[in-house]
């Protein structure tokens, strides 16, 4: 085969399709997801995530913060394993 023949056949794979892609519904699903709770604004890439409410798990947190500082304190190498 010819080089023009090679040239040919590598720029018709790499043709971009003009056709629209039909998605799945679950490929919807995601895609509108995505374009709902993403956006790039000035270089930045920034994703929105829905949180939800903690409901009453803000005091276990902060004592399960607290042990795992004293035991940081208390133990070294467990700090350095931790980092």
């Amino acid at each position: 085969m010819s080089f023009d023949v090679f040239l040919q056949r590598f720029w018709e794979q790499e043709e971009v399709s003009s056709k629209s892609i039909s998605l799945t519904p679950d490929e919807q699903t995601c895609e509108d997801h995505f374009l709902a709770s993403n956006a790039r604004n000035e270089g930045r890439y920034m994703s929105f995530l829905k949180l939800q409410q903690l409901r009453g798990s803000y005091s276990s947190a902060v004592k399960m913060l607290l042990k795992m500082e004293n035991k940081f304190k208390t133990s070294p190498e467990f700090y350095c394993d931790f980092m």
